[in-house]
């Protein structure tokens, strides 16, 4: 009798497709510093925030250690102590919680600096995703905690869709007109 192997566990969306994640470790630690944010002037023990956000206490200590030492949370010691930002919360950004609590963001292993991928050679994609690591980093660079604060509608996605543009080719119109001679370059393009 052969044991079955099971498959590596994958993140399935609601209709069924694969979804990019960040990790359940960045995500608390959002849900905390969002937390944090909304009353920024208050100390909080970590079992008021694990109660507030309903996160266990265990997971909560684990997440603002890490938050405080890597300088997003400031932590005061004594009876009247706890945690609070240690800046303000419009400084304070998506990217730099993940990267605090993740590492570098990548999509891919090419994405990551310093990070070589066996297919690297012969790979005709990896500037791409590079691109696209890029854009994502920077849409959520753009996010602050304030913004968290604040819930977003969910017809706004369209600001969120902007920040993401990518460097296409032109469209067969656009190279038509750049290759016509007496075109002017206002002209070109649109």
């Amino acid at each position: 009798m052969t044991e079955k192997k099971e498959s590596p566990q994958r993140s399935i969306g609601p209709k069924g497709d694969v979804m990019l994640r960040i990790s359940k470790l960045a995500d608390y630690g959002t849900v905390i510093m969002t937390f944090l944010a909304s009353k920024p002037d208050a100390l909080y023990a970590a079992k008021d925030i694990a109660e507030a956000t309903h996160i266990t206490l265990p997971t909560v200590s684990k997440i603002l250690k890490i938050l405080a030492n890597g300088g997003l949370l400031q932590s005061i010691r004594g009876a009247k102590g706890g945690y609070s930002l240690a800046r303000p919360a419009e400084e304070i950004t998506i990217t730099q919680i993940i990267k605090v609590l993740d590492g570098d963001l990548a999509l891919t292993e090419c994405s990551q600096h310093g990070e070589h991928c066996v297919l690297e050679p012969h790979c005709l994609i990896s500037n791409n995703w590079q691109l696209i690591n890029h854009a994502i980093y920077q849409a959520l660079d753009e996010i602050s905690l304030v913004d968290m604060v604040r819930p977003m509608p969910h017809n706004n996605l369209q600001t969120t869709s902007q920040t993401i543009k990518f460097v296409t080719r032109p469209t067969s119109q656009q190279t038509t007109k750049q290759n016509q001679p007496g075109v002017k370059d206002d002209e070109r393009s649109t």
